[in-house]
């Protein structure tokens, strides 16, 4: 599983179950000792709340999300990159509440295996966006949109790609770049709390850590040091 996802949710205690039906999807659930924040993400959660049976859904969001559950047990669906979903969201939420009221949670997991593809159904999204993804993701988000062109074996313009993109994500590679820069850049804070920070900054590929700061707190609406603060708080 992707680290990333760890800091995703601020939660260590979590329980996790791969699903076979979803390739890179799994199950999971875990009582929030804080409010916690949902980075920005190339993957879709179905988050739902047993306290209050609020269904929060995480679909390709690109900025911070902060969610009120403190004390609160939470049950979730994750979905990856090469995969959209179509759900109806009152029959989602049902489907939670049903599983809620499941006391074993070897029940709970049984019951999401096989009643998943009924309630979620699976939709394969353009296989030039899987490409180009998988070609931003290794460059850490440093690729030009002009050499990410060059990696695709379609004959694409830029104008196609960004497209493509957009239909999907609402927003055009260079942003999607620029979220994978950030994401890079909070797994080097938490991974690194004490290590000189411009070590992590050249090789996101950020101008200065005055720059690396703009971004952060465009999508994060507080600087590294707040985050990082409420991180540990958490």
């Amino acid at each position: 599983m992707n680290m990333q996802y760890w800091y995703r949710l601020f939660s260590e205690d979590m329980k996790i179950e791969e699903l076979d039906c979803l390739e890179g999807g799994f199950y999971y659930e875990w009582k929030a000792e804080c409010d916690f924040c949902l980075l920005p993400s190339n993957d879709i959660d179905y988050i739902w709340d047993t306290e209050t049976h609020t269904l929060h859904v995480a679909r390709y969001i690109n900025q911070c999300q902060w969610i009120q559950g403190n004390g609160h047990s939470f049950l979730g669906i994750h979905v990856g990159t090469d995969i959209s979903m179509i759900y109806e969201k009152e029959r989602l939420e049902n489907w939670f509440s049903q599983i809620t009221v499941c006391e074993d949670v070897s029940y709970r997991i049984a019951k999401v295996k096989r009643e998943l593809g009924e309630v979620i159904q699976r939709q394969k999204i353009h296989p030039v966006l899987n490409i180009a993804i998988e070609e931003i993701c290794k460059s850490k988000g440093r690729i030009a949109i002009e050499d990410l062109k060059a990696d695709i074996p379609y004959d694409y313009s830029i104008r196609q790609l960004e497209r493509i993109f957009k239909e999907v994500y609402t927003y055009g590679p260079k942003q999607f770049c620029r979220k994978e820069r950030f994401l890079f850049m909070v797994e080097f804070l938490m991974q690194n709390p004490e290590e000189n920070i411009m070590k992590g900054l050249e090789e996101a590929g950020y101008s200065d850590r005055a720059h690396f700061q703009r971004e952060f707190k465009k999508f994060c609406s507080m600087t590294p040091g707040e985050f990082a603060k409420h991180y540990r708080l958490c």
